[in-house]
């Protein structure tokens, strides 16, 4: 079953997303028995069905797609540099074709920046992954969520029995930071308590232009310099108490930004690169408080990889036709978290079959 330009049904509209893009990719090959358009679409499916492995994906799932592989073609394809390069080529295309609303355009201060919300995850093991040392090591996974329009990224995988997060952050590199942010725009990164590392960022602001945001950490030592204003008439500015430059123990300046939770009282301070956009830019009233108080993005990393994407809310009568509706929610939201998952899923294929001929 192709992938049509002109949907008729919900199936060819979820899909529709894709079409063409494997073809036009440079890493695109002909393969008789298993082509790469059907490869993405067995692909996709099997991010999408709740099983724990690609044989059971295969048994249980097998007959309802539109070209069923042999078990060689589906596991050896695994292995195939051609096929990854491929996959990452069509995720790009696909975050690159959608058109996203920008949760951010309110902020002019941030008219400069593109913003992104750090985090890892790990999960544990799969049953026929190697051993190092009589222990299996946990699976590491480091994402980006874009603020402006809510894709999900993969940036690194985790190496090493726990990789700590500044680790990876280091062999992403300044210029991975940057995630293709057109030449011109500051990155803004959002990341929690285990990303400060002020000599890095220090290095990714002057390199990149990269700056961070992040909660500040208990007992930090440092020298007051001088208060920055406070604009008290600024409704986005509810809650702010303090935006102060201060001097680190470990040499450079930074902003220390007090606030004060409206609903419960409670007092944060986040840490900031010291040329970052004006207090109400980076207020929890105007981005998302989930991402500035750094609740921990493990929870909604972990339901990417494991739980199936939500139904649709129900439209309103005066919304959009259903079909129109539907291609939305796809480029929005599904399509970042398949494909993405469409990698993640290859890869846990690839070791859990590594070691075990095949059946």
């Amino acid at each position: 079953m192709p992938i049509h330009s002109k949907p008729t049904n919900v199936n060819d509209a979820f899909f529709q997303p894709l079409t063409g893009l494997a073809a036009a990719s440079p890493h695109a090959r002909y393969c008789r028995e298993f082509s790469d358009e059907h490869w993405l679409l067995t692909g996709v499916r099997r991010c999408l069905e709740p099983v724990e492995s690609g044989r059971a994906f295969l048994q249980e799932h097998g007959p309802d797609l539109p070209c069923l592989p042999s078990h060689a073609n589906y596991f050896n394809s695994l292995h195939s540099e051609r096929r990854l390069e491929l996959v990452r080529e069509v995720n790009r295309a696909v975050l690159a074709s959608a058109r996203w609303p920008d949760r951010l355009e309110a902020m002019p201060e941030l008219r400069k920046y593109e913003c992104f919300a750090l985090d890892g995850h790990w999960h544990k093991a799969a049953t026929h992954d190697p051993r190092h040392k009589e222990t299996k090591m946990a699976v590491g996974h480091f994402y980006s969520l874009d603020l402006r329009g809510h894709q999900l990224r993969a940036l690194a995988t985790g190496e090493g029995l726990h990789e700590h997060d500044m680790s990876a952050l280091k062999r992403i590199k300044p210029t991975g930071l940057r995630q293709d942010a057109p030449k011109g725009k500051r990155v803004l990164i959002v990341y929690d308590k285990a990303g400060i590392d002020f000599a890095f960022w220090k290095r990714c602001r002057v390199e990149k232009a990269v700056y961070f945001l992040s909660r500040a950490k208990e007992g930090m030592v440092y020298d007051w310099i001088e208060d920055r204003p406070v604009d008290p008439n600024d409704s986005r500015n509810q809650g702010l108490q303090s935006d102060r430059l201060i001097a680190l123990r470990e040499g450079g300046l930074m902003r220390l930004i007090r606030y004060i939770e409206p609903d419960q009282g409670k007092t944060y301070e986040f840490l900031a690169s010291r040329k970052t956009p004006p207090c109400p830019a980076l207020s929890p009233s105007t981005l998302p408080c989930e991402i500035l108080l750094c609740t921990p993005m493990q929870p909604q990393i972990a339901s990417t990889l494991r739980a199936r994407p939500s139904l649709p809310p129900k439209p309103r009568p005066h919304a959009r036709s259903g079909q129109c509706y539907l291609s939305s929610l796809v480029r929005r939201i599904l399509w970042p978290l398949t494909v993405i998952r469409l990698g993640i899923n290859l890869v846990a294929d690839q070791f859990a079959n590594s070691e075990r001929p095949n059946q």
